[in-house]
């Protein structure tokens, strides 16, 4: 089962009047692994379960420039895609290829690319707009259930909650959507409904972790 990525969504409601000298191509995801193998992070966790939420150790992160920091536990490791500035799968999956287990349950963060604009263009209605229409084109009936407002240090923070069927399995899709210095921040998780709530509760654990710039840094 094959994702679109969300960012070009996201770009071009957000920044619908600028956008007009120049298409903006954003990132094109997939939850199947790749055809090669991809080169895995290795974990300082034993292997678990794909449903365990837990690890003994939490694995710091920070952006390329240092403009954001997190950590998310030792029980996920860190897979490589070119199209999120970080992915994250279970330690047991996370030196497979299997595209069930892939799809199973994953987490991203992303920093979209946006051109140049005014920060009053950025806004999180245009954001979940975007997000939203985009995950649409990919599943038909899909349904937002929940939309709300979150408390992130120094964001605009909302949370959505949207699910879909697919050869009879729900999946759900949870996307933290934070504005930051003018800039989009998303942290989101996919699951099927086996493996929902582990990866909710992972979701949950990494989102408080989310800090801004040097200062922040744990």
């Amino acid at each position: 089962m094959k994702w679109r990525g969300r960012t070009r969504g996201i770009v071009l409601s957000a920044l619908a009047l600028l956008v007009t000298a120049a298409a903006v191509h954003g990132r094109r995801a997939a939850l199947v692994a790749p055809t090669s193998t991809p080169t895995t992070v290795a974990s300082t966790a034993p292997a678990t379960t794909l449903s365990s939420a837990t690890g003994p150790t939490t694995i710091p992160f920070a952006g390329k420039h240092n403009e954001f920091y997190l950590s998310y536990p030792g029980s996920w490791v860190s897979r490589p895609n070119p199209d999120y500035v970080l992915q994250l799968v279970p330690a047991a999956v996370g030196a497979t290829t299997a595209p069930a287990s892939t799809e199973a349950a994953t987490i991203f963060f992303d920093v979209p690319d946006l051109p140049p604009h005014l920060p009053m263009m950025i806004t999180l209605d245009r954001i979940q707009n975007g997000y939203i229409d985009d995950l649409r084109k990919s599943h038909a009936g899909l349904k937002v259930e929940e939309s709300a407002a979150r408390s992130v240090p120094g964001a605009q923070a909302r949370l959505v909650r949207s699910t879909w069927q697919a050869r009879g399995i729900t999946y759900t899709d949870e996307a933290l959507m934070l504005i930051h210095a003018s800039s989009v921040y998303i942290l989101n998780s996919d699951a099927d409904a086996d493996h929902q709530a582990a990866t909710h509760a992972v979701f949950e654990q990494i989102a408080p972790t989310i800090r801004w710039g040097s200062s922040e840094r744990r």
